[in-house]
């Protein structure tokens, strides 16, 4: 009966020595197949200064840890996100409109009509334009709102535009 037992031991360590031997080739063609190559991990993949096995081979990662970048942009400015690893917590924003678009300006300065931005509000101007269609030579406007003013003249004897002369007064 002994030896009986001692010839089924002996069968069971063989096949499980088979068993064993042929998962070892599967594994092995596996690994050198190209359908596991193609996924496998490169050093781009991996964290700088990371450790990992790839088909059996140690890697060191040199993917740059960027950690939070945050980024405040300009009107017309751009952002080239860097390559490397983002923890998720950065923030790209802009500067306020305000910011960017200071002045003094109110809409009685503007030329009416004409639009500006004056801190962040898109302004329409509704400044008075003076337009003379008159024949009168003695004619007073009140220009002491603007910085400086620009006066044309012309007269139109029936058959040309010529210029005429002009005293300005400001007081």
């Amino acid at each position: 009966m002994k030896k009986k037992q001692k010839k089924k031991r002996k069968l069971i360590l063989k096949n499980s020595f088979f068993f064993l031997f042929k998962m070892f080739i599967r594994i092995t063609n596996r690994l050198e197949s190209d359908e596991v190559t193609e996924d496998m991990a490169t050093p781009e993949d991996i964290l700088s200064g990371k450790k990992a096995w790839v088909d059996g081979n140690q890697i060191t990662g040199t993917m740059m840890n960027r950690g939070t970048v945050n980024q405040t942009l300009k009107a017309v400015e751009s952002y080239t996100i860097p390559e490397g690893y983002h923890d998720g917590n950065g923030v790209i924003s802009s500067d306020s409109l305000a910011s960017q678009t200071p002045g003094t300006a109110t809409a009685e300065d503007i030329r009416n009509g004409k639009t500006a931005w004056v801190n962040g509000v898109e302004t329409t101007g509704t400044a008075t334009e003076f337009t003379n269609t008159t024949n009168e030579s003695n004619l007073s406007y009140d220009v002491s709102m603007y910085d400086s003013v620009t006066i044309y003249a012309y007269s139109y004897n029936g058959t040309e535009v010529k210029a005429t002369n002009l005293k300005i007064e400001l007081k």
